[in-house]
């Protein structure tokens, strides 16, 4: 099966995928109600899964139950 570092359950996160086969995961909950700030990419190349912290003057908030957009040139992931 597939290995990951991440140590938790998600849910209530958005995906969204790219025609390269990258999976963008984004915010949830965990199994303490905690919400998730953080991104997660699926790379075919790189496994396991490639935790980021999402930072910068725009980076959204950790939410849940949220929807998530990406835009068809793939230069942004927009959440809502």
């Amino acid at each position: 099966g597939l290995r990951s570092k991440v140590d938790y359950i998600r849910y209530g996160h958005t995906a969204a995928n790219d025609d390269n086969g990258i999976i963008y995961i984004f915010g949830g909950m965990d199994e303490t109600l905690l919400v998730r700030d953080d991104l997660l990419i699926d790379i075919k190349k790189t496994k396991p899964w490639l935790l980021q912290t999402v930072g910068g003057p725009k980076a959204p908030e950790g939410r849940a139950f949220h929807t998530a957009t990406l835009l068809p040139d793939k230069t942004m992931l927009i959440i809502w």
